[in-house]
């Protein structure tokens, strides 16, 4: 009998553990030029630890294209009216609402700070185990704080982001178990997670997206890496993009924060337009 476990096992780490893929590459980029754009703007964006991630990428990419792109930790940055990208560590993870309220709240706080574009990032804690939050008590939290930063600044370009996800896990035993098609432990939240995706795109469609959920489960062959779950596939972070199954490799790093920097960008170059429709739409 342990014979066959571990026939398995090894049969399962040379396949991916059942790791199921599609085919979705993402956009093409110009990744000079949208880390240029980007760092010609003023930029908020408000995270937990995976965007911790993206900026370490965003600052190797610069690096390597020789970009002199502003990243500075909030609250520098907030009041000198100099370009670059202002963060600054937002609530508390596993509690959205606290994300929600800090977001609306730091950039009511000072009306004489001028931003070109925001970004609020919600971790893959705020809808994995510790949370009892669904995707669409989530998804009405986000819209409640889409709508306050709306009436506060009514110019500002908003960038909405999905949320992470996680692999289908690195243990040998979520590896077993989903080379036999019974599941990982990931997979739950992962569906939870996607569940809240598919809202915020419908929701926001044609308005700025940073899909950071997308660039982690496409592969740089173009391929989605996930899982099937009653016949539906749900996208996973590639195991090659993470340490440990949440957070994001070196590799992980500079490939998600190349997609943060071509959907920032894109919104960037969009924003007279974006101005008007919106305008439009609220009868300003």
């Amino acid at each position: 009998m342990r014979a066959i476990v571990w026939t398995l096992a090894a049969a399962a780490l040379a396949v991916g553990c059942g790791d199921v893929a599609e085919k979705a590459a993402l956009p093409a980029s110009d990744v000079k030029a949208d880390l240029a754009e980007l760092a010609r703007a003023r930029v908020f964006f408000g995270h937990q630890s995976v965007g911790g991630n993206v900026l370490d990428g965003l600052t190797a990419l610069a690096a390597d294209n020789g970009v002199a792109l502003r990243i500075v930790e909030a609250p520098a940055g907030v009041d000198d009216g100099q370009p670059g990208l202002v963060h600054t560590k937002i609530g508390t993870n596993a509690q959205p609402a606290t994300k929600c309220d800090a977001f609306g709240s730091f950039l009511a706080q000072d009306p004489a700070a001028s931003w070109d574009a925001a970004v609020l990032k919600f971790c893959y804690a705020d809808l994995g185990d510790r949370s009892d939050v669904t995707p669409e008590q989530l998804l009405d939290l986000y819209k409640k704080a889409v709508a306050s930063v709306r009436t506060a600044r009514p110019g500002l370009t908003l960038i909405h982001s999905t949320i992470p996800l996680n692999s289908n896990g690195l243990g040998t035993g979520d590896r077993v178990k989903g080379f036999l098609g019974l599941g990982t432990s990931k997979d739950a939240n992962n569906v939870r997670r996607n569940r809240f995706n598919e809202l915020l795109r419908k929701e926001y469609s044609g308005e700025p997206l940073f899909d950071v959920a997308r660039a982690e489960s496409t592969r740089s062959d173009g391929t989605r890496t996930g899982f099937k779950k009653d016949g539906q596939f749900f996208p996973a972070l590639a195991r090659e993009f993470t340490s440990d199954g949440g957070h994001l490799s070196p590799q992980g790093r500079r490939w998600v924060a190349q997609e943060f920097a071509r959907s920032v960008a894109a919104a960037l170059r969009a924003r007279p337009a974006m101005a008007d429709a919106h305008a439009s739409t609220t009868g300003s």
